[in-house]
């Protein structure tokens, strides 16, 4: 799971340094699973409240090798998840599902990148099941 981060650089930097995610803290969360990043977000314009018949979002596979140019010298944590065959086996499938059909909407009162990805890792058995409440 990579975590990258957002960022407000002090007044000193900012000619060296730029703001991430708008300067606030917080940032991107995505799940790598056989050299493929796996992540939710916006797609189009995102909603202040999730909407259950009108999604503008996506679930987003994009090839390590890809993914790993794209974030050449950012700021990012990465943390590793050991998984069973069983989970990681249903790790792919939901991949596969949510790839062609995502089951929310992104919303910034709602399921976002962080909430998403536990959803999906709990679905699998990897990390304990809470309410999307």
């Amino acid at each position: 799971m990579h975590f990258y981060y957002g960022s407000k650089p002090k007044k000193e930097y900012r000619t060296e340094e730029f703001k991430e995610f708008g300067g606030i803290h917080g940032g991107h969360v995505s799940i790598e699973v056989d050299s493929i990043n796996f992540g939710f977000g916006p797609y189009s314009k995102f909603h202040l409240i999730g909407k259950r018949n009108n999604r503008h979002s996506k679930w987003f596979a994009i090839p390590l090798e890809y993914w790993e140019t794209d974030t050449a010298g950012d700021k990012f944590t990465t943390f590793v998840l050991p998984v069973s065959a069983e989970q990681h086996d249903t790790l792919k499938k939901l991949m596969v599902a949510y790839s062609r059909e995502t089951p929310y909407d992104y919303a910034f009162i709602g399921m976002r990148c962080a909430s998403a990805t536990w959803d999906i890792l709990s679905l699998a058995g990897i990390l304990k099941k809470h309410s999307r409440m």
